[in-house]
């Protein structure tokens, strides 16, 4: 079947939604039914997957996406073409905001355009940049940065994903010039130092591998962090993490370095440097594991993960690795 150049219909797209609200508010008998349904509506037609996966992208839950269709066989080929027309349009507006449901009015919010980021990188790119004042900067995966000097400040603005930043001297400024970076829950100021920020949307992280970093979280207190401190704030409250099971800095190298962390987190995480879906059994979602894990290599990595932990991977497609008890 040739792949899809056209966006879903406004009535696929509604009926899309509308299967999410049911599936959302079943249990039971009928939330199987319900899974059944779907997986065989986007089966029928590659419109019909394309909106479910955009969906299921903008709900957070693509992740889980075979486990809402538990008959894969009928439609995986389909969902891995939805899977890369996703991507490919992520610059669209990928649905219709304040479509009335049943009476409601359900409304998404608008994803991020890449043109409207002075940088961006896609899903498993890592980018690193050299600004102007001598800044180093890294770009984690599926992430997107403005850059806004001004002769009083040097405004660093992250949209989503996840940077590293080693502050530079600014020689060629007459005067100092703080560096900042602002993110959509609060604003870190760097003092003379090497630090990582994080946008898990509904939390940021902030992590100081060296110097010290003034963190003005929005609806919290000011306050510093010294190196090796990391910190959580979510436009409330700001929380201390003392052990992360995640390396902050690790990514930066190309590597997940975890300790003690639940597997279905594991996952999750390496998710985000993959095209298409990760998912994981809830039989062995809460088996822990520990050690660093190269990026480079993910077919390596999930042989590796067969061989020490009590699993098996199952993979149909390139698209879709699923982990299951052994």
């Amino acid at each position: 079947m040739r792949e899809s150049s056209a966006a879903p219909a406004a009535s696929v797209v509604r009926r899309a939604i509308d299967w999410h609200i049911q599936l959302e508010s079943s249990a039971g008998a009928d939330h199987d039914r319900i899974r059944t349904q779907i997986a065989r509506w986007c089966a029928e037609r590659e419109a019909h997957a394309l909106a479910w996966a955009r969906i299921a992208r903008l709900t957070g839950e693509f992740d889980d996406m075979v486990r809402q269709l538990p008959e894969p066989s009928a439609s995986l080929d389909i969902l891995g073409r939805a899977e890369r027309e996703v991507d490919r349009r992520r610059a669209m507006k990928l649905m219709l905001g304040g479509l009335a449901i049943g009476g409601a009015g359900l409304w998404f919010a608008r994803p991020r355009l890449p043109w409207q980021a002075d940088y961006v990188t896609g899903t498993g790119e890592q980018r690193h940049l050299r600004l102007d004042d001598g800044t180093s900067i890294m770009l984690n995966t599926d992430s997107a940065l403005n850059v806004a000097f001004t002769p009083d400040e040097r405004r660093l603005i992250l949209k989503s994903g996840e940077i590293m930043i080693e502050s530079g001297p600014d020689t060629g400024s007459p005067h100092h010039r703080p560096l900042r970076l602002s993110c959509r829950h609060g604003m870190c100021e760097a003092l003379g130092t090497r630090f990582s920020v994080r946008d898990e949307a509904t939390y940021s992280q902030l992590s100081v591998s060296e110097g010290r970093v003034a963190l003005d979280p929005l609806g919290a207190a000011r306050r510093i962090l010294e190196r090796g401190e990391t910190v959580r704030f979510d436009g409330t409250t700001s929380t201390s993490v003392t052990r992360p099971v995640l390396d902050p800095d690790a990514w930066s190298r190309g590597m997940l370095a975890v300790r003690d962390i639940r597997l279905a987190r594991f996952l999750k995480e390496l998710a985000r440097y993959r095209h298409g879906v990760v998912g994981c059994d809830e039989r062995i979602a809460d088996l822990r594991l520990s050690g660093v894990f190269q990026l480079d290599d993910q077919a390596r990595l999930l042989r590796h993960l067969e061989r020490t932990l009590p699993i098996r991977i199952v993979s149909r497609t390139r698209w879709w690795v699923r982990a299951e008890p052994a």
